[in-house]
Parts: C-alpha cells; sequence; structure tokens
C-alpha cells in the first residue's frame, strides 16, 4: 500500500498513525511541508458493485463534492483518488490538518480561550459556528449522518467549530 501511495502523492511522508476504524485508516501525513491528514477507506468490491461509485455512493461522489466547498467550519479536502487490489478497492482522501481539540473535550476547549474570551463569549462562538457548519451542509445538499461531539473538532487558534468526518455523508439533488 505504502508504494501505491507514494505513486500517487510522490512528496508524502507518512508521520504517524492518528485513527482507525471499521472503514479505514487516519495518518498525519506531510506532504511539501504541510500537515495534512490522510484517511485511507477501504471498499469491498461487493460494495463497489452495489453502488458502481456513483451518485448514491457514499464514498467518492461525497468526497469529490466536498472538495469543492471552501467554508472554515467544513473539514477540507484537498484530493480524492481511488485504487484498487485484487479484494478491495481503496479510497484515498487528503485532507486538512486541524490543529485543535475533540469538542466532546470542551473542559480543554474553555481553558484554551479563557485569556481571551468568556466563557459566555467562546460558547458562543462555538454555538454560531456550528450553525454557519449546517447551513453549508444544507446548502451544499449534503447530510452528514453522523453528527456528535466525537465529529466536530475547535481550532486552537480560534474557538470555531469544524465538521468532520464525512465517511456517512448522503449527498441529494435538487431539481
Amino acid at each position: 500500500m505504502k508504494k501505491k501511495l507514494k505513486q500517487i502523492y510522490p512528496t508524502l511522508n507518512i508521520l504517524k498513525p492518528i485513527g482507525e476504524g471499521a472503514q479505514g485508516e487516519t495518518f498525519l501525513v506531510e506532504k511539501d511541508n504541510e500537515k495534512m491528514v490522510l484517511k485511507i477507506q477501504k471498499r469491498s468490491l461487493t460494495e463497489i458493485k452495489k453502488y458502481k461509485f456513483n451518485i448514491n455512493d457514499n464514498g467518492y461522489y461525497s468526497y469529490m463534492k466536498l472538495m469543492g466547498i471552501d467554508s472554515n467550519y467544513i473539514h477540507k479536502v484537498y484530493d480524492v483518488q481511488m485504487f484498487d487490489s485484487k479484494t478491495n478497492n481503496y479510497l484515498v482522501i487528503l485532507m486538512e490538518y486541524i490543529d485543535g481539540f475533540m469538542l466532546s473535550d470542551l473542559e480543554s476547549v474553555f481553558e484554551h480561550f479563557e485569556n481571551e474570551y468568556t466563557l459566555e463569549q467562546t460558547k458562543l462562538m462555538l454555538s454560531f459556528s456550528m450553525l454557519y457548519g449546517l447551513n453549508t451542509m444544507f446548502s451544499e445538499n449534503l447530510f452528514h449522518r453522523d453528527i456528535s461531539y466525537r465529529n466536530i473538532m475547535v481550532r486552537k487558534d480560534a474557538p470555531e467549530c469544524v465538521f468532520i468526518d464525512f465517511g456517512a455523508v448522503s449527498c441529494w439533488e435538487t431539481d
């Protein structure tokens, strides 16, 4: 797999694993002196035949749609590639690295910003940024399907929430 990744991203350097789930693995990487996140999402051949990676699929199309969204409140996707092995197809997603906290660690979030903002100000900014993120998803016809504290991060440089982990996202088209 590393050989194939080097073919796709010759300047990519894998720094460390940062997460693993049922659908794949996530790594902290460096590309052209910039930290990024690389998600490798495994898709079985059965799933590929079933969805054919078309408009109804919850992988390739959705991440391609995310690539076109420029919002501080939605995890930025820089590139999406697909490659296959003998038994599986892999969706490789290169995304923004967010230096911050999980929303589930609110105590750390409040402590981090306590010298810059009052508790009420921090809560308001976090709330509004979540609303902006939800509005962006709605206006782009995206349905996240897994919104929880573990899929929202707070940036260290500003009390802004960022929706992450769009692995279960659905897209719908309007007339």
